[in-house]
């Protein structure tokens, strides 16, 4: 095994290596566990410190110490430190694959117990859809796809993201998902009404691989053309609820 990377992007690439076909979200996770600077937080735990200096102590003594979000300075959730822990632990399981014999640390344990989501009627879902579609039609039309997920409960946000141009079979209202959560061979599909469909067909045509869901020119932030980042579409819900 090498010594400790002399600097840090060195370190954050050896961190993505080892991650193989994980998420983009498991990959920020764990650089930011890893990694001084990296992203989710940027937690400068270990530093550069080489891997086989770090054990089950050290490891543990990381879950357990505070964590504050970057995003709002508020101490994460038990969700999010568990997926922490998971992050650390499929990196470890990968190392003790590749590089053999190594001694892998016992990944503590943390307990989390998810809760239920809010549920509203269907007179208070759709008085919240028409809000959104208030708030921000002018922004970006496109917004008003959390309509499209309000009927079809077996889309997630995350699989509509993913929708790219060719995918949108407005002639048969559907929109074929061909990367859903639960693995790319279980393909699925989203209804769409005939006012859906009529409101992509009015989209002007693009090429087929180009993100569907993606932002219009002007807003303030984010590229023109670049895909909803993964809570965009829930931050607008939130901001239609809080109203």
């Amino acid at each position: 095994m090498p010594g400790p990377c002399p600097r840090r992007g060195a370190g954050r690439g050896v961190f993505r290596a080892g991650l193989g076909a994980a998420d983009e979200r498991t990959d920020r996770r764990l650089c930011g566990a890893l990694v001084p600077g990296a992203e989710e937080g940027g937690y400068d735990h270990w530093q550069n410190r080489n891997v086989k200096s770090i054990g089950t102590a050290e490891i543990e003594d990381f879950l357990n110490a505070e964590h504050i979000s970057a995003r709002n300075e508020n101490p994460i959730s038990g969700k999010t430190l568990a997926n922490l822990r998971s992050s650390i632990h499929q990196f470890w399981v990968w190392l003790g694959r590749r590089e053999k014999p190594i001694d892998i640390p016992q990944i503590p344990e943390v307990s989390n117990a998810l809760g239920w989501r809010t549920v509203v009627d269907v007179a208070t879902q759709q008085a919240n859809i028409e809000r959104i579609r208030a708030l921000s039609w002018h922004i970006c039309h496109k917004i008003w796809g959390v309509h499209i997920l309000s009927h079809n409960p077996e889309v997630c946000p995350g699989d509509l993201l993913q929708v790219a141009e060719q995918d949108l079979l407005t002639d048969q209202d559907i929109i074929m998902i061909k990367w859903p959560k639960e693995g790319t061979l279980k393909g699925k599909h989203a209804h769409l009404w005939p006012e859906e469909a009529a409101l992509i067909r009015a989209f002007p045509p693009s090429l087929p691989t180009v993100p569907f869901f993606r932002h219009s020119a002007g807003v303030s932030g984010v590229k023109a053309g670049e895909r909803f980042g993964p809570t965009y579409l829930n931050c607008w819900v939130g901001r239609a609820c809080d109203g």
